[in-house]
């Protein structure tokens, strides 16, 4: 690696980090080890993420709101994951990400995966698969181990397993040796101008592929969350089997048909690694639900409580409350980012639900959609997630509770994750005051 990106530098002995969350600190400590003469700047508007860079000659720090300015003393820049840059201040300027390094460096070796939703478990599937029959591999990307992290742990032999987001992939000019894409519905419009510049940037995982490339494509399945016709057909396409879905539904520890399909796309994945799809059978009762994925966190005063916190998008919560079957109680909202909640509301009606608990201004807008159209659910306003699940504590002849947002979390939180672990711990807070 350290011979590539001297290349891509292009002799320059100065460049410039844009963005100093987990990747961009990966860049980082990656050119201190390997390169500590390189003059590196390091910018970020946000003056406490850059408190951990210790003193070094060779390292200039900048943050703030003008943060951006220090391009205009570099002709190489870095740019991590989110950092959205005005063409008119990188032009005539190189400009990298640690994702499209790898990737060039890598690309026959990775399994890339992406999608809307899905990805993590995905990867994760396709990663257990793996390990489980002895292969060298390891998962790394957007799930939360940035890529330069894992240099060290991969040789020439080891199989990549690499979760894309539509950030990562927006810049990159090669794509992976197996590429896998589950889905595209509406989603950071925040930061991509338009849906289809967003669905743009997930078609690059297969842009730069060869013939003798593999992708695997949700989208020629209709992108959407499938019934069990439709999960028995692409079984026989991907797999070459129909019989594989049913078995894969009586195995599998994941709830809904959603995640079914993610486990036959990580089958057809690994089918190109000698792994069959009976071996992949026999080992899928050992995969474990990740966190905030329809995650069952406990039983209080006899309701069941689920952690869906990555249902960021409206159609991850209508597959969601498909697959439990008996929500009674949904938690919906956060950040708005002008998606489209129509679809959402019109279902909902129709579901098992007969509470649903709005916060954020997400919800405000989820609110007024269904206030004349809900049917016998009761709808709830509430001043955030402890006012919900204090509120849910007092409700009578319920059972099941899902918070499935369907909207981001920055409003309120960090990310997702902070999302679901503040959403567990209120709830685990009250099971200790049975």
């Amino acid at each position: 690696m350290v011979e590539l990106f001297k290349s891509q530098i292009k002799g320059e002995n100065r460049v410039l980090i844009v963005g100093f969350g987990k990747e961009g600190k990966s860049t980082y400590n990656w050119i201190r080890n390997n390169l500590p003469c390189l003059k590196t700047g390091v910018s970020d508007k946000n003056h406490k993420a850059l408190e951990s860079i210790g003193h070094n000659d060779n390292t200039e720090i900048y943050g703030g709101d003008n943060h951006l300015k220090a391009i205009d003393k570099y002709n190489v820049i870095i740019k991590s994951p989110g950092i959205k840059l005005n063409p008119e201040i990188t032009k005539n300027k190189t400009v990298l990400t640690q994702t499209g390094l790898f990737i060039k460096r890598f690309s026959k070796q990775i399994t890339g995966v992406t999608g809307t939703k899905g990805k993590s478990t995905t990867a994760s599937l396709i990663t257990h698969f793996l390990k489980s029959y002895d292969k060298n591999a390891v998962l790394l990307g957007n799930i939360g181990i940035p890529a330069f992290d894992m240099l060290n742990g991969i040789s020439d032999d080891t199989l990549i397993v690499y979760e894309l987001s539509a950030h990562q992939l927006k810049d990159v000019k090669h794509s992976p040796h197996i590429a896998v894409l589950l889905n595209i519905f509406p989603e950071h419009l925040d930061f991509f101008e338009n849906f289809e510049k967003y669905r743009e940037a997930k078609l690059n995982i297969f842009k730069y592929q060869t013939p003798n490339d593999i992708s695997i494509n949700g989208l020629l399945f209709g992108s959407k969350y499938f019934d069990d016709d439709d999960l028995q057909y692409i079984a026989g396409k991907l797999a070459g089997n129909p019989d594989i879905f049913k078995k894969v539904r009586d195995l599998t520890p994941l709830k809904g048909n959603h995640n079914i399909f993610n486990i036959i796309a990580a089958m057809a994945a690994v089918t190109h690694s000698g792994i069959t799809h009976e071996m992949c059978l026999k080992v899928l009762p050992d995969f474990n639900t990740l966190p905030h994925r329809l995650e069952f966190i406990g039983e209080v005063n006899g309701v069941k409580y689920y952690n869906d916190s990555i249902s960021t998008v409206p159609q991850a919560t209508i597959a969601a409350v498909k697959s439990l079957k008996n929500v009674d109680v949904l938690l919906l909202g956060g950040f708005d980012r002008g998606l489209d909640y129509s679809g959402l509301t019109a279902f909902l009606p129709s579901s098992t639900v007969k509470y649903i608990f709005f916060n954020g201004k997400a919800g405000t807008v989820m609110y007024n959609l269904l206030k004349n159209r809900s049917g016998k659910i009761r709808l709830v306003q509430t001043l955030n997630i402890a006012d919900a699940v204090n509120r849910i504590k007092n409700l009578k002849g319920i059972k099941t509770v899902l918070l499935s947002p369907a909207a981001a979390s920055y409003d309120a939180f960090h990310n997702f994750e902070h999302r679901g672990d503040t959403f567990r711990h209120l709830v685990l807070a009250q099971k200790q005051e049975q």
